[in-house]
């Protein structure tokens, strides 16, 4: 296994995957009501400056990923590869991993090692 500092994204999102997979069916769900109200609201609500991308790109990244979802949501809670290939590349993980650190700090399952192993593999 490659050291931490060595892994690309997808190979952290697998690594992540495997350590909490409980935890990914929940996210996913998350990610997909998140990608769906900022189609719907045409990202609004957020304030853009400063951002590691442009709003067209954010919104771009949301459709992508909803697409995404909405074909293998079901197999990408099942496997690391898929979940990891499908979430994770390029400017898709700093979308992915923005929620995925969103969810973990909001969600209703107390889960303080699966944040810290998000802020680690990612931030």
């Amino acid at each position: 296994m490659k050291q931490l500092n060595e892994m690309n994204a997808p190979g952290k999102a697998i690594l992540l995957y495997q350590l909490f997979a409980d935890e990914i069916p929940g996210f996913l769900s998350m990610l997909r009501g998140m990608c769906q109200f900022i189609r719907r609201n045409n990202g609004s609500n957020f304030d853009w400056e400063k951002q590691l991308c442009t709003y067209d790109e954010w919104i771009a990244l949301a459709y992508n990923i909803e697409q995404r979802l909405k074909k293998h949501q079901t197999l990408m809670a099942n496997h690391a590869t898929l979940f990891a290939e499908q979430l994770f590349n390029d400017k898709l993980a700093i979308f992915t991993a923005y929620y995925l650190l969103t969810h973990a700090n909001f969600s209703l399952r107390e889960q303080p090692k699966f944040k810290q192993a998000i802020t680690l593999f990612f931030f």
